[in-house]
């Protein structure tokens, strides 16, 4: 089996996706204004990070966007060691309305997440892990073009970052269904260096209402790119997921939901990137309930040939195929060649219906790493934001865990310590920062911060913000860093 690369951590992270207070290059996804913040964390436990970050604005088509300046502190500051910091977008006093994208540079190793949202409106909230590094291309789970769905229509939108020096030219295939055949092939040409273009499939007269599929983002031969890809749902839903630069046989998601009693769905759109056709039987994801249901496993297998680039998609909504009240950890196995995956949190069961959206990447399953980073935690903030963690065990053998919450240096707290945190065999931990009190995580309310996960094993994990009661789509997902 090939061995995966761990999640991007080093001493540059690219953000494809900037915004402030902006709503024209949202085209006709959505008519909200929305801004973003950023949290940086340092890797290091010794040393601060000293952080340069250069922003840019965005590429029209025809004309770079150039420099974007900023408020100082949020061009050039530090981060003490294993801490992290949220620059917000929305409270840059220089900062011009607009959209764009930024380059992180730091001293020590660093990784970061893009929060965006709609401020002062009804919610409507995306995040993503952010890239240390370009490639030639990245594949994109979903697209879709005004499609009637049973949580609103739906509408995507690719965002490219050129994340080298020199101009590129970059094509987004635009594949529909199952077929494998691009339906159109839209070309960026001249990409600046540093900029990115945003690309709203909405306003593609060459596709038809209606449509939906997946993407490959390619640039000219030595040019590297990253790519976003956001889903837009109803009136206020927003699922918001990074690209993948390659794909593997097997995958890890370790939270799905299944027909719950308050609406919620996991749809996992799979993706075949193998350069090849995937026979019908051999793609299959097995799905583990969690031990508190007293269930046993259940498999679902792909029915028909997936040619390549085209997506499968399981969806449980409404299915007597699919089990009532079920959630736990799943896992993704190809003998076809490579796939890549992405897990859509959805409220789309009948009778319920809201706008809260979620979007995460599945994990790969041949990680090696043994410690999760955090960037971004909260517990029962006065807004009512909590985060839930959920740290996979990517092999079948039990071990162990100690998590380090690490505050905010404004809160001035101690760190908390949680050890010896069994790591279920194929399983999860998940710490809810909602609920309270010892043998939980331990940490007060209105705290807030990163957290370090040392196991014994090979993990992955992936983070939920959630803000209880909200109206519209305040919630959030990404995706935590696996590192040696």
């Amino acid at each position: 089996m090939k061995r995966a690369s761990l999640l991007s951590v080093a001493i540059l992270v690219i953000l494809t996706l900037v915004v402030s207070g902006v709503a024209s290059v949202f085209a006709q996804s959505t008519t909200k204004s929305l801004s973003t913040n950023y949290t940086v964390q340092n890797l290091s436990l010794s040393e601060p990070a000293i952080i340069h970050v250069a922003y840019s604005l965005a590429y029209d088509g025809t004309t770079p966007g150039g420099n974007w300046a900023a408020d100082p502190g949020n061009t050039d500051f530090s981060v003490d060691p294993g801490s992290s910091k949220v620059v917000a977008q929305y409270l840059d006093s220089t900062m011009d309305d607009g959209a764009g994208a930024a380059v992180i540079e730091g001293s020590q190793p660093i990784a970061a997440i893009v929060n965006m949202l709609a401020r002062g409106q009804t919610p409507t909230s995306g995040s993503y892990t952010a890239f240390s590094a370009g490639n030639e291309s990245f594949y994109m789970p979903f697209a879709f073009k005004n499609l009637a769905t049973s949580v609103g229509t739906i509408n995507s939108q690719l965002i490219i970052q050129n994340a080298g020096a020199d101009p590129t030219t970059v094509t987004v295939d635009l594949i529909p269904g199952t077929s494998g055949l691009p339906s159109y092939s839209k070309t960026i040409t001249d990409l600046p260096g540093g900029e990115s273009f945003y690309y709203d499939q909405s306003e593609e007269a060459n596709l038809p209402n209606g449509w939906y599929g997946s993407a490959l983002v390619s640039a000219s031969a030595g040019g590297t790119i990253t790519a976003v890809g956001n889903q837009f749902t109803g009136n206020h839903g927003l699922l918001t997921y990074p690209g993948f630069p390659e794909g593997f046989t097997d995958w890890v998601v370790p939270l799905y939901l299944s027909r719950l009693s308050n609406g919620y769905n996991s749809v996992i759109a799979i993706q075949n990137v193998s350069g090849g056709t995937i026979s019908a039987g051999d793609l299959s994801v097995t799905f583990t309930p969690d031990p508190s249901l007293g269930a046993t496993p259940f498999t679902k297998t792909l029915g028909s040939d997936l040619a390549d680039s085209a997506t499968w998609t399981l969806n449980p909504r409404g299915s007597a195929d699919w089990p009532v009240g079920s959630f736990g950890a799943a896992r993704i196995h190809s003998t076809g060649g490579n796939v890549v995956a992405i897990v859509n949190q959805l409220v789309n069961e009948p009778p319920h219906s809201s706008s809260s959206a979620l979007s995460y990447n599945a994990i790969p399953a041949n990680l090696t790493g043994q410690t999760v980073v955090v960037p971004l935690i909260m517990s029962r903030l006065s807004n009512n934001y909590s985060t839930v963690l959920t740290v996979a065990n990517l092999t079948d053998e039990a071990g162990s865990c100690d998590f380090t919450y690490k505050p905010d240096p404004s809160l001035s707290l101690p760190d908390t310590v949680v050890t010896g945190v069994t790591l279920p065999a194929s399983g999860s931990i998940v710490h809810n920062h909602r609920l309270s009190g010892a043998g939980t995580h331990e940490l007060p309310s209105n705290w807030y911060g990163a957290a370090i996960v040392d196991c014994n094993k090979a993990v992955g994990g992936v983070v939920n913000q959630l803000q209880i009661g909200g109206a519209g789509d305040p919630d959030l997902s990404y995706n935590a860093f696996t590192t040696d």
